[in-house]
């Protein structure tokens, strides 16, 4: 019996997902942490888990589907489906350099514009340019005001960048 892809797949990722759980136990702890959220292993741990969890019920799913039945919606050839991937890794080393000359927040509206345009395209939906737009740019900004405002993790300003221009 064959194993299909999809199997493999869901089983790597959850052994993935399972090693990084499983060796944040074993980072040290200071001596006088008190609170459990502020541990040097409680964002492995938690990422760990979540990402075997998501990992499991992706294994479910493919063990659940009968064999030689495509997923809902995709008719295509590998080849074809490979192309969104393709273009999703050059937008990324597109994105890698607009930062650097725009600054996070700009290209980062326009990378997630264009990842959303692209994913919709490769599964058959439709979005209006509105809402991909939208969506685009309330994720950004709430990135940005997360990572820069509140935790004061410092981005890329670029250039010519919003942020220089609003002065933040």
């Amino acid at each position: 019996m064959e194993v299909k892809p999809d199997v493999k797949g869901a089983a790597l990722l959850l052994a993935i997902g399972l090693f990084f759980t499983v060796n944040a136990y074993f980072i040290p702890l200071p001596l006088m942490m008190q609170d459990v959220v502020t541990t040097p292993a409680f964002f492995p741990t938690a990422v760990g888990s979540i990402f075997s969890f998501l990992a499991l019920c992706q294994l479910i799913v493919a063990l659940r589907a009968k064999a030689g039945s495509p997923e809902p919606g995709v008719t295509d050839s590998p080849r074809q489906r490979r192309r969104p991937a393709i273009f999703i890794l050059i937008l990324l080393l597109g994105y890698i350099i607009a930062m650097q000359l725009f600054g996070f927040l700009a290209s980062s509206v326009v990378m997630m514009a264009a990842a959303l345009a692209i994913s919709a395209g490769a599964l058959g939906k439709k979005h209006s340019g509105w809402v991909t737009l939208l969506l685009a740019v309330v994720f950004s900004v709430a990135a940005f005001i997360l990572f820069d405002l509140l935790l004061d993790v410092p981005l890329p300003r670029g250039i010519w960048s919003v942020e220089r221009l609003f002065g933040m």
